[in-house]
């Protein structure tokens, strides 16, 4: 007889427990630590009915944790409230996902004290759901729970405005945001022809490509950074200083993501951050000092992992003075550009910002910035000069800001001609020729700078002596701007850290910047920006991608000399603090090789890509992603060719000697040349850095190291006798010491040096790479490929080598169309994972044997599989970036 099961009373309650919480989506329970819910099942909310910020596709879908959030576009006031089960008491770290930084509120549990997320705070990673609206990770604190029911109380703030928030949660243990995913999870999803790439959190277990070793075991044990000729050194020791660093655009507010980002760099190869951030508020009178207590605790904690960092605090475009009854006259669309350099009350308050930021107390240690050694450098001023385009009287500088330089170009002019009548008569020009002149109120009006350009416009409607003049006056007012400003952090503030004038470009670099780069070197250490890109056209291109806008993929190399090839100016270290290749672009990948190589090459003492704004790898590409598979994928072998000098540093080839006077009569320069910039920045024609072999000065960055000295005794050019004598066979140009060479016919760069060496550049048709220890065979359109010695021995003896390839990235359903006038229409910027080409090449290695141990590694750099070869033929596998070789001899 076969007897019906019948459940227990107490299994009906199980069961009907489990239903409850797992069809009651207002309770949520514990796993692991970690709680999270969705935000879009409050218990109860005031949320005004809305649909603007609702998901209106399949893809915005995808992008929502759960495919939806809770949304409105009047959130001022509103509350929300949420139940929440607590089965382990303890510490938790609390994190939303939400809309950007719309909608600040105030949250507390239970009835614990409220705190306040502002518009302010920090945004952990990012996933663009449609133009202008996007979903963000931020960090909201720490809270302390007991065992049982909580409730989540948030009430909007009243200018909250538009709000949403996707999801919330409660964690024990450290957080890496990834987008809608849950700790553990992966989408595991790529278009065909691609191969995902979503790296686990790191553990940071032993690994290979791990180069925390380079770096000091506390930054700033040596001493303060401090530029001594052409070098920076640490004063304690006198060693060479060399950076590889990032710009960190995102500061961690908790001390666990604090940790894992310092950590994850530091692994990278990354020595240097730059801190690219304002200390005002809104108001510039108003200091954010909570702004700078993270900007501390974060610097701090890098320094713990052996990472300096330096301070770029002014930038005018962050600046609006239309509502400062100071500054009379500005408007809402005018930025203080070159203000700095002459108003005195605006210098006041840009001394004061920096006394707020270097003599603020640590939080933890009461240490200042000032006294931090662990800090490398500071700036004086961001992108912002007197000669480029946006110094334009009475247009980008108000009336009243523009009548106070008239007064003091006029007091200038006094001093060089004894009075303005006879500044007038030199010029051989009447008052009133242009715009400004009024002796009576001791005006004299000024040309834009377009008009000092060597454009052929521009000369034919500016008086020479008296736009020689205003050059003149212009590079006085910087150098003493600069000068009194260096004074002031020496003697008030007690900086002994290196100092930098500002890192900014001329509307005619050929022209004008060796004046700029004169100006500059008061403060003892130069700066640029560089930034390549094909053309990118349509809303919002200099800043976002956007479906709709136009693009064309550019590549550089033995195109045009490489922005990181420029002449450096006196005697002086040098660096770029901004660098990078923003999206969209196939050939990214150029942007760390070129870095690595002809970086060090030209005797570069840091470079600083843009940007890293999530804690850790990009889960989406955006305009100026950094942490992703093409760029910081490559650091591992380029971090450690430009700070060991795997490539040395090359002779100086040709010396230009400029006086005064002849830069003063705007004669130029034949070395300097065109900059490299991004739409962002690109204000007025731009030239392109096209690569010629028609003079040898066209070519030289390419041979070796040039130099400018901008204040010599006489105009001259000298060039070296190495030069003179070099011959590089037909098609290519090989560096004077042979370790660099352009292959014009075939579109390569072919490095080879002892202990590195390597090729970029368009592979499918380039046959064989041959190097002094290896043959190189790729059959991708574009990839960049290096083989680094990780035993600081040459590769024909080493017994740990790496090889790292990389090719094309871009975003999970990234889909374009060719248009008539052969650029690509953006249909859809997709969205996560980003996605990498396969490696198809093989890699012959002259070791003196054919018995290898390959071990590949996953993207992280730990191990996946091992297997010993009987061949000195490698063929890499086309799911890794990163290949061990380990020679058996």
């Amino acid at each position: 007889m076969t007897h019906a099961w019948v459940p227990s009373t107490l299994q009906i309650r199980v069961v009907c427990l489990l239903l409850f919480v797992l069809l009651n989506p207002r309770l949520t329970s514990q796993a692991s630590g970690t709680i999270w819910w969705e935000a879009e099942h409050p218990v109860r909310h005031t949320f005004p009915p809305s649909n603007s910020f609702s998901p209106n596709t399949r893809e915005e879908r995808d992008a929502l944790s759960a495919g939806d959030w809770l949304q409105t576009d009047r959130a001022a006031g509103a509350r929300i409230s949420y139940r929440i089960e607590i089965n382990q008491p303890g510490t938790y770290q609390f994190w939303s996902r939400k809309f950007w930084k719309h909608g600040p509120f105030r949250w507390r549990f239970d009835d614990q004290p409220w705190q306040t997320c502002s518009r302010d705070i920090t945004l952990a990673d990012r996933t663009v759901l449609r133009t202008h609206l996007e979903a963000n990770w931020v960090h909201l604190g720490e809270v302390t729970l007991d065992q049982g029911h909580t409730v989540l109380w948030i009430e909007m703030l009243p200018d909250a405005g538009p709000a949403a928030f996707d999801c919330f949660l409660l964690t024990d243990q450290p957080f890496i945001p990834n987008g809608k995913l849950k700790p553990g999870q992966a989408l595991g999803r790529s278009d065909p022809g691609y191969l995902p790439f979503e790296p686990p959190p790191d553990p940071f277990d032993p690994s290979p490509i791990d180069l925390r070793s380079l770096n000091h075991p506390r930054a700033g044990d040596h001493g303060f950074v401090i530029p001594q000729g052409t070098d920076f050194i640490y004063q304690h020791t006198g060693d060479p200083a060399r950076f590889w660093g990032v710009n960190l655009g995102i500061l961690p507010t908790d001390d666990a993501s604090r940790a894992y980002l310092a950590r994850k760099l530091a692994k990278l190869g990354v020595n240097l951050a730059r801190f690219h951030h304002r200390v005002s508020t809104d108001r510039p009178d108003q200091i954010d000092t909570q702004r700078i207590d993270n900007t501390i605790l974060m610097i701090e904690a890098l320094a713990d992992e052996g990472i300096y960092s330096t301070l770029s605090f002014y930038f005018p475009l962050w600046i609006r003075l239309n509502n400062d009854p100071r500054f009379p006259g500005y408007t809402d669309q005018q930025p203080p550009f070159a203000l700095l350099f002459f108003d005195r009350t605006f210098q006041a308050q840009h001394r004061a910002w920096m006394k707020a930021l270097l003599h603020t107390p640590s939080p933890r240690t009461g240490v200042t910035l000032a006294d931090n050694t662990a800090v490398a450098w500071i700036e004086i001023q961001n992108e912002d000069s007197l000669l480029f385009w946006t110094f334009s009287p009475y247009e980008t500088i108000s009336q009243q800001a523009t009548q106070t330089l008239e007064r003091v170009f006029a007091n200038w002019l006094r001093r060089r001609h004894n009075d303005l009548a006879s500044a007038f008569t030199s010029w051989g020009v009447r008052p009133g020729s242009v715009k400004g002149d009024d002796l009576d109120q001791g005006r004299v009006g000024l040309y834009p700078a377009g008009f000092l350009t060597n454009q052929d416009w521009a000369k034919n409607a500016r008086n020479p002596r008296r736009a020689s003049d205003q050059l003149a006056f212009f590079t006085d007012l910087q150098t003493a701007f600069y000068a009194a400003t260096t004074r002031y952090l020496r003697e008030d503030l007690n900086v002994r850290c290196a100092i930098v004038a500002s890192n900014w470009i001329t509307a005619d670099d050929p022209t004008l910047l060796p004046l700029e780069k004169l100006s500059n070197t008061v403060t003892g250490s130069l700066d640029r920006h560089a930034y390549i890109g094909g053309r990118h056209e349509g809303d919002a291109a200099s800043y976002d991608l956007r479906p709709g806008q136009t693009y064309q993929s550019r590549s550089t190399i033995a195109r045009e000399i490489p922005a990181t090839s420029r002449p450096e100016y006196a005697d002086t270290p040098h660096v770029i603090s901004e660098y990078g290749y923003p999206m969209p672009n196939a050939h990214r990948a150029e942007a760390t090789f070129l870095a690595a190589t002809t970086g060090r090459a030209s005797g570069l003492d840091a470079i600083i890509f843009f940007s890293v704004g999530t804690l850790d790898w990009e889960r989406q590409l955006t305009k100026f992603s950094t942490l992703s598979p093409a760029v910081a994928g490559q650091f591992p072998a380029a971090a450690r060719i430009f700070r060991q000098g795997l490539v040395s540093e090359a002779p100086i080839v040709i010396r230009e000697q400029l006086t005064r006077t002849d830069l003063l009569a705007f004669k130029g320069s034949q070395l300097a040349r065109p900059a490299d910039l991004d739409d962002l920045r690109a204000v007025g024609p731009q030239a392109v850095n096209e690569l010629s072999r028609n003079t040898l000065t066209s070519i030289a960055p390419l041979l070796g190291r040039t130099r400018i000295e901008p204040d010599a005794n006489e105009s001259r050019l000298i060039v070296a006798d190495d030069l003179k004598a070099h011959r590089s066979p037909d098609g290519t140009i090989t560096s004077v010491n042979g370790e660099l060479t352009t292959d014009l016919n075939r579109r390569l760069l072919i490095l080879n040096t002892p202990a590195a060496q390597g090729v970029i550049g368009e592979l499918a048709n380039a046959g064989e790479v041959i190097t002094r220890d290896t043959i190189i065979l790729a059959t991708n359109d574009h990839a960049s490929i290096l083989i680094v010695a990780l035993d600081d021995r040459p590769l024909v003896v080493s017994e740990r080598i790496l090889i790292q390839a990389v090719t094309e990235e871009t975003n999970y359903g990234w889909k374009t169309t060719p248009t008539d006038n052969n650029l690509l229409r953006i249909d859809s910027i997709g969205s996560a994972p980003i996605q990498t080409r396969p490696i198809r090449a093989t890699i012959d290695l002259k070791v003196g044997t054919n018995t290898l141990r390959i071990t590949t590694l996953d993207h992280n750099g730990y191990p996946t599989t091992t297997q010993t070869l009987n061949t000195p033929r490698i063929t890499l596998n086309p799911n890794t970036f990163y290949t061990l070789v380990e020679p058996l001899r």
